[in-house]
């Protein structure tokens, strides 16, 4: 069962990528029981089976897994997890006018790590089970810095992190939650353009900015920028207009 559900500010569009399937979701919990559906011996091929591997449908991925159903059913749910946070780098960049795409590679925008073990809390006197599902892990996590004991409307209330080995103390909660990430390695955003994923907002943006110096054209209409001529083509189609080579802007 998932842990509580986690609040956003705007609604998610989770889109399934695996195979042809074009189903999408705005909660992870239905997103994520969706996705596990696509894990049955239907959606595998035969010679996979016999020989033990099974193959990711998931769009522009590639793995395959050999060492059983958990390592893909991990995998899977990983990619799930991923597209959350390209959903939420996208509204980062809604919000961010004047930065237009990355431009690393759309080849790499849904490479995952390799996940080779469940994810496991160390929290203190902590009894869950490990987790195959990140996004799960993640809340688990998250709860404990919400069940730790701070003074009514002391911010800064120093708060000892209960993770194993670890003494470190936190200034409020909000600072503990942010601290937890540095032991269980969370990501709260990724670029929907090339994937990679981030610690922080700041640092997705510090991605964008770092390419601007070589985004050269511009939007006559919104002054977005991209590093060729074709992403500003396809991009001013979404003015619902015709590409016109006169108004291009090289900047």
């Amino acid at each position: 069962m998932a842990p509580g559900r986690r609040s956003h500010k705007k609604p998610l569009k989770l889109d399934c990528e695996w195979g042809p399937c074009e189903e999408d979701f705005s909660r992870m919990e239905n997103f994520c029981q969706h996705a596990e559906g696509h894990l049955t011996p239907d959606h595998l091929e035969e010679e996979e089976e016999e020989a033990g591997e099974r193959t990711c449908l998931w769009r522009d991925c590639g793995f395959c897994s050999v060492d059983g159903p958990e390592e893909l059913r991990r995998h899977l749910f990983f990619h799930c997890y991923h597209t959350k946070l390209k959903q939420l780098g996208q509204q980062v960049l809604n919000a961010q006018p004047k930065i237009g795409s990355c431009s690393i590679g759309y080849q790499n925008r849904n490479t995952i790590p390799e996940i080779p073990d469940n994810f496991t809390c160390l929290w203190d006197e902590c009894e869950q089970p490990p987790f195959e599902n990140p996004e799960w892990f993640y809340r688990h996590v998250e709860m404990h810095s919400l069940c730790v004991d701070v003074p009514a409307g002391d911010c800064e209330f120093p708060v000892r992190c209960g993770w194993k080995d670890c003494e470190a103390t936190a200034k409020g909660r909000p600072k503990l939650k942010e601290h937890l990430r540095s032991h269980t390695q969370e990501k709260v955003v990724a670029c929907p353009g090339c994937g990679g994923m981030f610690a922080s907002n700041t640092k997705f943006l510090d991605h964008m900015v770092r390419q601007m110096e070589g985004q050269r054209f511009q939007c006559s209409h919104c002054s977005k920028r991209f590093a060729t001529e074709r992403l500003l083509r396809d991009h001013m189609r979404t003015h619902g207009q015709s590409p016109d080579y006169r108004r291009l802007r090289i900047v």
